[in-house]
């Protein structure tokens, strides 16, 4: 119950790790240039995604009972958006810097249809 918290933080620093060592450029590549947008736009974007999902279920009639702070789960979820950030460039790196016409490119049928009259 103590370590709630590595349970959220470890799936991030793991395909952190991993990006680094591959030569990629991480979530956090930016933050040493002073470019931290997107470790604050990606948090805000998990807090505000999780907490919206969080006041539905509430609404709806739901309960969900926390086993950590809501200041801690606050964190989680924006280190849940931070996880997502990162996937979707791990995603995306193929198709980044080519135009859609390059992505999805119409490759012939395989097998000749000759049609005779």
């Amino acid at each position: 119950m103590q370590l709630t918290w590595l349970l959220y933080l470890s799936p991030l620093l793991l395909l952190t790790a991993l990006q680094l060592l591959w030569h990629e450029s991480t979530v956090f590549s930016g933050a040493g240039n002073g470019d931290w947008s997107r470790i604050v736009l990606g948090a805000s974007s998990g807090i505000l995604a999780g907490g919206g999902m969080f006041l539905v279920f509430t609404l709806t009639g739901g309960a969900l009972y926390l086993v950590v702070s809501p200041a801690l789960f606050t964190v989680l979820l924006g280190v849940s958006g931070l996880l997502c950030v990162q996937l979707g460039d791990v995603i995306a790196e193929n198709w980044r810097g080519k135009k859609r016409a390059d992505v999805s490119k119409r490759k012939p049928f395989p097998i000749p249809v000759v049609a005779k009259d």
